[in-house]
Order: structure tokens, then C-alpha cells, then sequence
């Protein structure tokens, strides 16, 4: 997919550049690696902390890239490098982001979905609820939809989500269901209800290999 080149503030474009820089430090052989304060994960770490401590709107720098950069092109340390307050204030445009996303930039998608698991419980359901409602409202999925196209399209959101599989997720499974019992309809909630028997079908297997017991809805 090709977009425009929406450009990016110095200090990420830095930090970028050190990052690159890491990645190729370990491509060589151990004895061919560069030691002391010239080593790549170092200066990756004084371009990190430059990055934090930069005036640049780091929360309005990374809300533009969402909105104009191909989304598998957005990499995790961008947002992996923010501070409590600025993951709070980019974390709801990250995840609305994400619900369009299907499978794809799956580091992106869970690094998101950990920040809303690791939120107070009450908070998180709050802004899972929202920026769900949100994303419905925006794409114009109602129970009326007008065409063919756009019913497939709002069928596809409702089953693809991997945000399902989160804890706050599995938590307010039913919450979500009367959201979208309100906006879409009945037919897309069965839809939703559908795609719960697969993830629980999914989680049980997935008890059965690894000793845990299965998660539940605490709606």
C-alpha cells in the first residue's frame, strides 16, 4: 500500500535511526561488535531518553502518524517510549486505530491491548466501551445499513477484533454486547455471540496445552 511520505519530527527520526542501527549491531558476529559508548544499544538508549525529553508534542506527533502512515509501518518503540501521562492521552486514538487493523502489526495491536489490560478495571472498560461506540459511529454502522458492501463490511468489524482476546475483552464481553445491541442491531450481536463460541472453543484448547484454567466473563 502506498501512502504519501507524511515526514516525522527530529527526534523520532533519531531515534529510528538508532534503533536501525541496533538491529544491523547484531546482525555481525560477537567479535565483530562495537563496545564502550559507541555500542548501538547505548546510543539507541541516550536517543530514547532525548525522545522523552524533547519540547516535541509527542502525543500529537504519533496521533499524525496514525491517522497518515500505513499501518504496519508504525512500530512499538514509538509509543513504548512515552510516559504514563502520554500513553493515557494517545492510548484511545491507538486503539480505535487498531480495530480497523484485522491481524495485521500484531506487536502494535498487543502492545495496546496490555497498556488497556494494566488500566484500573473500571477505567479500562470505560475507554474499551467508548472507543468501540466510537469506531461504529464513525464508520457508520447502524442496524440500517443502506448496501450490501457496507453490511459486509460492519459483519467483518464485529468478527475480526482481536481485541476480544484481551483480558478487558474477556471481561466485558457482555458490556460490549449491549453496545453493540444499541448501535447495530440485533443480527450483529449474534454475529458477536458467534464469535465468542470460537474464542472460547479457542481458550479451552488453549487450557487444555498449557494447564490453565479457562478465563470467564465478568460482566
Amino acid at each position: 500500500m502506498n501512502l504519501p511520505d507524511i515526514g516525522m519530527s527530529p527526534e523520532l527520526a533519531r531515534l529510528d535511526d538508532a534503533a536501525y542501527a541496533v538491529i544491523e549491531h547484531h546482525k555481525r558476529a560477537p567479535d565483530q561488535r562495537i563496545q564502550g559508548l559507541q555500542d548501538p544499544t547505548f546510543q539507541y538508549q541516550l536517543e530514547a531518553m532525548r525522545y522523552r525529553l524533547a519540547l516535541t508534542d509527542r502525543v500529537a506527533e504519533l496521533e499524525r502518524q496514525l491517522a497518515g502512515r500505513y499501518y504496519k509501518h508504525l512500530p512499538v518503540r514509538w509509543f513504548s517510549e512515552l510516559n504514563a501521562e502520554e500513553l493515557l492521552r494517545v492510548l484511545p486514538t491507538l486503539i480505535e486505530a487498531t480495530l480497523g487493523w484485522g491481524h495485521g502489526n500484531g506487536y502494535l495491536m498487543w502492545f495496546a491491548y496490555g497498556c488497556l489490560d494494566s488500566l484500573p478495571r473500571d477505567q479500562a472498560r470505560d475507554l474499551y466501551l467508548q472507543v468501540f461506540a466510537r469506531s461504529m459511529r464513525v464508520y457508520g454502522m447502524t442496524a440500517a445499513l443502506p448496501d450490501e458492501r457496507l453490511i459486509y463490511a460492519a459483519e467483518t468489524f464485529v468478527t475480526s477484533q482481536q481485541i476480544y482476546h484481551s483480558k478487558t475483552g474477556h471481561e466485558y464481553q457482555a458490556a460490549l454486547r449491549d453496545v453493540i445491541r444499541v448501535g447495530m442491531g440485533e443480527r450483529f450481536v449474534s454475529l458477536y455471540d458467534q464469535e465468542w463460541v470460537s474464542i472460547r472453543a479457542d481458550d479451552a484448547a488453549d487450557a487444555v496445552s498449557d494447564g490453565r484454567t479457562e478465563r470467564t466473563d465478568h460482566s
